[in-house]
């Protein structure tokens, strides 16, 4: 992905995470993190990520917490760096979805 690239990303309910975004062609995803004040923090990729594994984020009943169980502490597995977080574009859910993504997008404000 070249630097011109805006990442979509999806709005989650999580105190950690602001928004996740996937790219299925390349099998990346992106991670919005909160500031511990809340507000709009770093944008990371992630690589090597399988569909699976990014539907069980969104899904979860914690989004932080399987963040932290299943996918931080195997950076081995899947590699990441930090990216230019103003390449984020933020867009509403899906009506209709199921799991923890927001359905209630408050425009990143904490």
């Amino acid at each position: 992905m070249n630097e011109e690239t805006h990442v979509s990303l999806t709005p989650v309910k999580s105190s950690q995470i602001v928004a996740v975004g996937y790219d299925a062609d390349a099998n990346t995803m992106s991670i919005l993190f909160k500031n511990r004040d809340g507000s709009t923090g770093s944008l990371y990729q992630y690589d090597r990520i399988p569909p699976e594994v990014h539907a069980a984020l969104v899904g979860a009943e914690s989004v932080g917490s399987y963040f932290i169980r299943s996918i931080k502490p195997h950076a081995d597995h899947y590699p990441y760096r930090k990216i230019d977080a103003a390449r984020a574009q933020i867009v509403e859910p899906i009506e209709g979805a199921t799991g923890n993504a927001a359905s209630e997008y408050d425009g990143g404000q904490p």
